[in-house]
C-alpha cells in the first residue's frame, strides 16, 4: 500500500467510492472511530486508482462494482491519533450490480478489514450535515456529484 512515515507525518494515497441510492449514500466507519467515511483504502503500488476500488469492495463487501468517474480529488492535511497526515484522495462514482442485497437503504452491514472491524451504512443525503464525518468536504463533494459533471479539487485541512 502506498503510505509511509516522514519526519513531518504520515502520508497515505487513499481511493473511495460514492455510492449513492435512493437519495442514500454509503458511509462507512471503524467501529472503534466516532466519525464516518466515504468506503475505500489505500492504493497498492502499481495498481491504477479505479482498480483501487474495485478491490476495495471486493475485499470489504464481496461485491464487484462498476467504477464510472472520478468526482473528486481532495488533499486533505489533518491530525489522526496524534500523528500529522498528509492524505491524496480519489473519489470515483460507483455502482453497485443492480439485484445486489446492499441496496437494501435500511441495511447494515459489517466487515473485518485488517484486524479492523467496520460498520457500513446508507444515510440520507439531506441529512449529511448531521453525520460525523471526514473529511467534512465530504458533504459538499455529494452535494456537487449531483449538480457538478466536472472533476473537483479540494485541499482541506482538519
Amino acid at each position: 500500500m502506498i503510505c509511509f512515515n516522514h519526519d513531518k507525518g504520515l502520508f497515505n494515497l487513499r481511493v473511495a467510492g460514492l455510492v449513492f441510492h435512493h437519495d442514500h449514500v454509503l458511509l462507512h466507519h471503524a467501529l472503534h472511530e466516532l466519525f464516518w467515511t466515504v468506503p475505500g483504502g489505500r492504493c497498492e503500488m502499481m495498481e491504477n486508482t479505479a482498480a483501487t476500488v474495485r478491490r476495495e469492495f471486493a475485499e470489504e463487501l464481496g461485491v464487484d462494482v462498476q467504477v464510472e468517474r472520478l468526482v473528486a480529488l481532495v488533499e486533505n492535511f489533518f491530525e489522526y491519533e496524534s500523528t500529522m497526515c498528509h492524505e491524496l484522495c480519489f473519489y470515483y462514482s460507483v455502482t453497485l450490480p443492480a439485484h445486489s442485497p446492499l441496496l437494501d437503504v435500511d441495511r447494515t452491514m459489517s466487515a473485518v478489514d485488517g484486524g479492523v472491524p467496520l460498520e457500513f451504512r446508507w444515510f440520507p443525503v439531506g441529512t449529511l450535515h448531521e453525520v460525523e464525518i471526514r473529511p467534512t468536504c465530504l458533504v459538499e463533494i455529494v452535494r456537487a456529484n449531483e449538480t457538478e459533471p466536472g472533476i473537483r479539487h479540494i485541499l482541506h485541512a482538519g
